[in-house]
């Protein structure tokens, strides 16, 4: 879908609060079929969400207008996974999106699209009577019970691999995976769902069943569908681990299930039949301007924001105090490739708190080819795609809208990874920005060969005897010791040169030059590392986190613990984050106030 007909960014405004969605509207005549897209759950909906949106731009070019939602207590929908009957919240959700599209649209069916959890929440919403007229499931759970033991199995493989060691922080009989919790209660709620057994929900004619990368579709399940009244499409489904299970910058739209899918929708309107159940005569209002998030006693104003550039528009959502705001506002970045909302939805849940406890607006930003900002995501397969001077450039931009806004001009950035090497950037750039907050960065300069001198490094560890007589002893994993040996061919040259380079022929050090005019300005760094971070122990090695210790700009810390979890999945090293960012956020905001009211008794003298 071209840059001439954007999605629409809306908040359907239900019982249980506010529900955010992105409407693709076709560019001509609609189809008499709209399509609602339910997300899966957890790293499944990080993952696959900037092909879900390749997905609603395809199917709208083909005449279908195609909702997407956040479930409630995910994205940027309102809610916290710890809530009471999220269940019911999502399957009225479901309801409430379905009977919207039906009625804005027009449309004489809606075909609900449910991926992972999705599909088994909209199969138990159009159970309960959501106006939804075909279901098409892929990799849905037939039962909630097999669900939560898959997530339980994948928790398990991460304490294994000691991400979050024996299940550290999580409450009795809940369960996190890749650090999304789903509470005791909202387990029990969905253990108890068995789409097998009963029929296909009344007025759902079609249903299309994809299997999961060439395993086969519940038994159970298609035999009941068959026994049903309603027509029956089983179909392969190719594609859905590298959709769903990879990186983001990885994951790939699964060009099979999206043909089954459009064939299926597309039969379906040759068919021509009419709407298998009443229309409801009332739907939840919207609105395209924001809506009203409850965060604890308080509540903040959440709208869109776009931010035009050559190549189409950047995205993100502004969160403002519903009361004066203080003298900083607070840009949130991308980390990696994963949307505005964060590593386990960390940013939606940062920003609603700074906005709400100390009245900094907060913006959380999509650059270009992340989440729903324009651009070709394809650049970032290379890792180094990243780390380019035009990302920096756009979160200048994002600045200068929010300062034409009349948002207070005085600027933090927040990021992690590669949005911890913006934010740096962006301080070194940009005069407006008083403090950058800096999680695991990766690099703080960035070079083609910085890899291969990390896996150098790890090389000559190797070659030392002490190592070997470690892993002799069984003191050191063998895969750790294998996969540094793999890396041997190409790390053995970088290694070489870095013996034989001469300390003599160094010229000044560009970290040094970076840094130097942040010592006599009002700007401070702010660098914070879980364990294991190489770019800690390089800074360790040379010496400068004793220089910073008698820095004015730059300040190093130690996330408390001994986990190492790049992306902060276990959830007590999400909260000892959080708690240092907030800390550190206060800290700059009584800076700013202090020289606010220093600049106002100069005035008044």
């Amino acid at each position: 879908m071209s840059a001439a007909h954007p999605a629409r960014p809306l908040y359907l405004e239900l019982e249980r609060g506010a529900v955010f969605a992105l409407l693709d509207r076709p560019p001509a005549s609609a189809a008499e079929t709209a399509v609602l897209l339910v997300p899966p759950f957890g790293w499944q909906d990080t993952s696959s969400y900037r092909s879900r949106r390749a997905w609603a731009r395809q199917l709208a070019a083909a005449g279908h207008p195609t909702l997407r939602i956040d479930l409630p207590a995910s994205g940027d929908s309102a809610g916290g996974p710890r809530d009471p009957e999220l269940v019911a919240a999502w399957v009225d959700a479901i309801a409430g999106a379905a009977r919207w599209l039906a009625a804005e649209q027009g449309a004489a069916r809606v075909a609900a699209v449910g991926i992972g959890l999705g599909g088994l929440l909209a199969w138990h919403a159009a159970d309960a009577g959501a106006p939804i007229d075909a279901l098409a499931l892929w990799g849905a759970p037939t039962r909630g019970r097999a669900y939560v033991r898959e997530l339980r199995a994948l928790a398990a493989l991460e304490a294994a691999r000691a991400t979050d060691p024996d299940g550290a922080g999580v409450p009795a009989g809940a369960v996190t995976a890749a650090g999304f919790l789903l509470s005791a209660e909202t387990v029990a709620a969905l253990s108890r769902i068995d789409l097998a057994a009963a029929p296909p929900p009344d007025g759902v004619g079609r249903v299309l069943l994809l299997e999961r990368d060439g395993m086969p579709v519940d038994e159970r399940l298609r035999e009941r569908v068959e026994a049903s009244e309603a027509e029956l499409t089983v179909a392969p489904g190719g594609g859905y681990a590298a959709m769903l299970t990879a990186e983001p910058h990885e994951a790939e739209p699964s060009a099979e299930a999206f043909a089954q899918l459009r064939d299926w929708l597309a039969r379906g309107e040759r068919v021509g039949a009419g709407p298998a159940r009443a229309r409801a005569s009332i739907a939840a209002p919207a609105s395209a301007d924001g809506a009203a998030i409850a965060v604890g006693d308080a509540t903040v104003r959440e709208r869109p924001l776009t931010v035009a550039q050559s190549f189409g528009e950047l995205f993100g959502v502004l969160a403002e105090p519903d009361d004066d705001p203080a003298p900083l506002t607070a840009v949130l970045l991308n980390a990696g490739a994963q949307r505005r909302t964060g590593p386990s939805r960390l940013w939606t849940e940062v920003a609603r708190r700074w906005t709400a406890v100390h009245r900094v607006p907060t913006l959380r930003l999509d650059l270009e080819g992340i989440g729903d900002a324009d651009g070709e995501a394809g650049v970032l397969a290379d890792v180094a795609g990243f780390y380019v001077d035009r990302y920096v450039s756009q979160v200048r931009a994002a600045l200068d809208a929010l300062e034409t806004l009349g948002r207070p001009p005085r600027f933090v950035l927040f990021g992690l990874c590669s949005g911890a090497y913006w934010s740096f950037h962006g301080a070194l750039a940009d005069e407006r920005v008083t403090a950058a907050l800096m999680v695991n960065s990766r690099v703080l300069l960035w070079d083609d060969q910085l890899d291969d001198r990390r896996e150098a490094r790890k090389l000559g560890s190797v070659l030392k005897p002490a190592v070997w007589r470690r892993f002799l002893a069984g003191e050191m994993p063998r895969g750790q010791l294998l996969r540094t040996l793999r890396a041997l061919p190409a790390a053995l040259p970088q290694l070489l040169r870095r013996r034989l380079r001469s300390r003599s022929d160094a010229g000044a050090d560009p970290l040094d030059v970076a840094l130097a005019p942040l010592e006599t300005s009002d700007r401070r760094l702010w660098m914070a590392f879980t364990a294991g971070e190489p770019l800690h122990a390089e800074l360790e090695r040379a010496g400068r986190l004793e220089a910073f210790a008698g820095s004015r700009a730059v300040e190093v810390v130690r996330v408390p613990g001994d986990v190492s979890a790049h992306t902060l999945e276990p959830l007590p090293l999400q909260r000892a984050v959080a708690d240092l960012l907030d800390e550190r956020l206060a800290r700059e905001l009584e800076r700013q106030q202090a020289r606010a009211g220093a600049r106002t008794v100069s005035v008044r003298r």
